[in-house]
């Protein structure tokens, strides 16, 4: 009898799998939502306090800066400037610089060009040049805080794209999925933001001791598109949103 069976219940098991969302490419960005904003967020490890990170954005008639900086027991650990095209929100120039390390990214429509300057072992400094053809869906792992609340954000859409890592000086494709709504807590009382996660597909040869992938990002459901708090599992992070500046007149 179940011989006669089968064929129905694969038949409904292919039905089912028509339902599960499929991946679109990201498309093009709409700067319109896009205005200056200043958000500090606690950092948290094991639930233990362990520094903060502020993200700003700045509009200018010429570019759309991003601005990332991480502090861990008072010091300065991380400090990336990304710029953006302000009218297609296409990426121009990453800027990462820490004692340690020194990078400049250029992207054009084809190519990505650059230099990193990292301090070794003997405490001198080795310089990579990097050059690389890409395309329209590479993004660099340090601009996807900023350009992940630009995309469409509706239940069940997943978007794909491919991902130029600093660490790995290589690009591997990622993805951004868009889950269910759910009241987050803020500063200023809880309201409605999206799961958002982003996943990767590293090389194989990659080991991902410390790995920020994947990353969960609760975006607010309004029309502000912020980030009230990001969760990095792989690392047992938290990072909650405490103080948020509305935009400039």
């Amino acid at each position: 009898m179940w011989i006669r069976t089968l064929p129905m219940a694969m038949l409904s098991i292919a039905l089912a799998g028509c339902h599960t969302a499929r991946s679109e490419h990201v498309p093009a960005l709409q700067p319109s939502q896009v205005a200056d904003f200043a958000e500090t967020f606690r950092i948290r490890h094991g639930g233990d306090s362990a520094g903060s990170m502020t993200l700003e954005v700045h509009v200018t008639r010429d570019s759309l800066i991003s601005t990332i900086r991480g502090f861990y027991d008072g010091s300065l650990v991380q400090h990336v400037v990304v710029t953006f095209d302000p009218h297609s929100l296409r990426l121009r120039e990453v800027r990462d610089s820490v004692p340690s390390r020194i990078e400049v990214l250029t992207y054009a429509a084809d190519r990505l060009r650059g230099m990193v300057v990292v301090q070794n072992l003997r405490d001198t400094r080795d310089t990579f040049h990097v050059n690389m053809p890409i395309d329209s869906l590479t993004f660099d792992r340090r601009s996807l805080l900023s350009v992940t609340p630009w995309v469409p954000l509706e239940t069940g859409r997943m978007y794909s794209l491919r991902m130029f890592d600093p660490d790995t000086r290589t690009v591997y494709p990622a993805r951004i999925a868009i889950g269910p709504k759910a009241a987050i807590a803020g500063p200023n009382g809880r309201v409605e933001a999206y799961r958002v996660e982003l996943t990767t597909r590293p090389p194989k040869w990659f080991a991902p001791m410390s790995y920020v992938f994947p990353t969960v990002l609760w975006i607010r459901a309004d029309s502000s598109r912020r980030i009230l708090r990001i969760e990095r599992p792989r690392i047992d992070a938290v990072y909650e949103l405490t103080v948020e500046s509305p935009p400039r007149p």
